[in-house]
């Protein structure tokens, strides 16, 4: 029931934030790195990784074998990349989930503003609402992994509390 209101810190990025959704961000990153002379492989799947004295080979489902001087592993916390190379998982307090969706057609009555929700109901979880433009959001949920799994929690079910509160 408290709604506490602040403006972005001028000495944070120049007081000034903005949202990026997802699919922008992954579109500009893969233009940056295919213009900078990557491969992109879309569908691929990466059955196994081997470090060589030039770099790297990928072997990929079907196949198909791939040397490469660097290996981008853009597939998430639980990737694939990171366990063939045998880093440790994440332990659980320093790992989170969230899910969030994209609504459309939204007159916010505050188009400006970041929202996160510490609400009773969703506890040990929090929600947001980040403003786009044109009257979208993007909307979710978020927890630590370790309080997820204590709390059984399953997130597409938070995020339809979250939504359906009268204050969200």
């Amino acid at each position: 029931g408290i709604v506490v209101k602040a403006p972005m810190p001028a000495h944070v990025f120049g007081g000034k934030s903005a949202v990026v959704p997802r699919e922008l961000l992954d579109e500009q990153l893969v233009r940056l790195a295919t213009s900078a002379g990557a491969a992109l492989r879309e569908d691929a799947t990466v059955e196994q990784l081997a470090l060589t004295e030039r770099g790297v080979t990928v072997t990929l489902s079907g196949g198909e074998r791939i040397d490469a001087d660097v290996v981008l592993g853009c597939d998430g916390s639980p990737s694939t990349v990171r366990k063939l190379l045998g880093a440790p998982d994440f332990p659980d307090e320093d790992a989170a989930f969230a899910v969030r969706v994209y609504y459309e057609g939204l007159n916010l009555t505050h188009p400006d503003a970041y929202a996160i929700f510490w609400e009773r109901e969703l506890l040990p979880a929090y929600g947001w609402i980040f403003p786009l433009p044109g009257g979208r959001a993007n909307v979710g949920v978020g927890l630590r992994t370790d309080r997820m799994r204590r709390a059984r929690v399953k997130l597409p079910e938070l995020l339809d509390r979250f939504c359906a509160m009268p204050r969200a």
